[in-house]
């Protein structure tokens, strides 16, 4: 490979390596990439429809007002301190590139979302890991005793699953002299009150982070925003691109957020199956870690992770196992619907012998 052109960044970077994609056929139960098995709001795949027609002629809303007030209304936060970008990965990659130099410090816990130290290497920023306690809880006092320009937190934290108290990240918040990025992708999954976004007011250095992905059931549109004091919201509309989110994931995401109930109700139906599934694993003699997202983390005590791994590929289920320090041992399986995720409880006493 030719990287004659490279600049010095991209040649010291290490890519970000996202689930496997398996070739989808009736019998593929895919569980390694976090999405939603159920349906989007049909409000959102009717507004996705209607869009399909002359207006694709013209450039979409620069500034999606029309979601931007969607958000406003569903969440009771001011249009002015909401951005809307093509996922939160988008809006993540902004935020290095509006509130970093090359040269600052990253202050991440280890582990989590393995995209991070990626955006920070494309911005020639350093990455300062910071190990989470033994059960994989969120340091944040260590954290604090850090020097850095930044931070982000994934809450609940992936691929652990772990939820950390709004009081205490607020604290850590306050006590961070540099941008606190809360990234809250799988919140909806978890107890209500865990989101950091009422604690938000009045707080100029905190990001916090949603996506359209994990509970609304729309990873193909690509739609993130975010919330945060107006100033940050002005720097990061200022970077962004002209048209950066297309009409269709404005027009969807609008209609989808306009539909909380149904959202609110497949996750109800998620965390029930979490809860099922978790309670099958412990009896198969796993260790599961305690989660508040739409997936599980858990360690089978006999058997390595690599393994089962293998083992439920040849019967075409699909889930994520991670190289590297600490989470070696451990298996991030996603929650399908309840005939997959009784499926793939079947599948695993087979492959360990377990009645």
């Amino acid at each position: 490979m030719n990287t004659r052109y490279w600049n010095t960044r991209l040649r010291g970077m290490e890519a970000y390596t996202p689930g496997y994609q398996p070739p989808i056929t009736p019998a593929t139960i895919k569980l390694n990439t976090n999405e939603n098995p159920w349906p989007p709001s049909p409000l959102a795949l009717k507004a996705i429809s209607d869009a399909v027609g002359s207006e694709l002629r013209l450039y979409p809303p620069s500034e999606w007002s029309e979601l931007r007030s969607e958000i406003s209304t569903a969440y009771g936060i001011p249009p002015g301190m909401i951005f809307c970008g093509n996922g939160s990965d988008e809006i993540l990659s902004l935020i290095f590139r509006c509130f970093t130099d090359p040269g600052d410090t990253l202050i991440l816990p280890y582990p989590t979302y393995s995209l991070y130290p990626v955006l920070a290497s494309a911005a020639g920023v350093t990455v300062d890991h910071v190990e989470t306690k033994e059960d994989f809880s969120v340091d944040l006092e260590a954290m604090a005793a850090r020097k850095g320009r930044m931070v982000i937190l994934a809450n609940p934290n992936a691929p652990t699953g772990i939820l950390a108290p709004v009081s205490a990240i607020m604290d850590f918040a306050d006590r961070f002299d540099g941008i606190v990025v809360i990234d809250e992708a799988y919140i909806d999954f978890a107890p209500e009150g865990s989101s950091c976004l009422s604690a938000l007011a009045n707080r100029e250095n905190v990001i916090i982070l949603r996506t359209l992905s994990k509970s609304f059931s729309l990873c193909g549109i690509r739609c993130g925003y975010a919330f945060a004091d107006s100033s940050l919201v002005q720097g990061l509309t200022a970077m962004k691109d002209s048209y950066n989110l297309d009409l269709l994931a404005q027009r969807g995401a609008a209609a989808a957020i306009s539909d909380l109930g149904w959202m609110q109700g497949n996750a109800r139906r998620i965390i029930a199956a979490r809860e099922k599934f978790v309670e099958r694993l412990a009896g198969l003699g796993f260790t599961v870690l305690p989660s508040a997202a739409n997936f599980v983390f858990a360690r089978h005590e006999q058997v390595a992770s690599r393994r089962i791994f293998e083992g439920l590929a040849e019967h075409d289920i699909h889930v994520r196992h991670f190289g590297g320090r600490r989470v070696a041992d451990w298996l991030r399986i996603s929650i399908g619907t309840d005939d997959e995720m009784e499926r793939v409880s079947g599948v695993l006493a087979g492959l360990l012998g377990s009645p």
